[in-house]
């Protein structure tokens, strides 16, 4: 069983590091990923791998950018959308 927050970190975790950030923002956003990964291998006690889950998930985040958030669409009424090609 994942411990709580080990989705979104480990979406945080995918992140790229741009290329404009310093080397301190490099070596910041590496120690969490490596904290993740502690996490996942059960080297963090399970009563504080939330904490370690989410202040890595933030620091990823604020480097790297936040995980983009999924967008559904609808059309009217809130079915299906539905696309017609019509030929000349």
């Amino acid at each position: 069983m994942l411990p709580r927050g080990a989705v979104a970190a480990i979406k945080a975790a995918g992140l790229r590091v741009p290329e404009s950030a310093s080397p301190a923002e490099r070596e910041l956003a590496d120690l969490a990923l490596r904290r993740i990964v502690d996490v996942m291998d059960e080297r963090v006690n399970p009563f504080g791998a939330f904490s370690v889950l989410t202040a890595a998930r933030g620091l990823r985040e604020e480097i790297c950018g936040p995980v983009p958030k999924k967008l559904e669409h609808a059309g009217p009424g809130g079915g299906a959308i539905v696309f017609k090609i019509e030929e000349d």
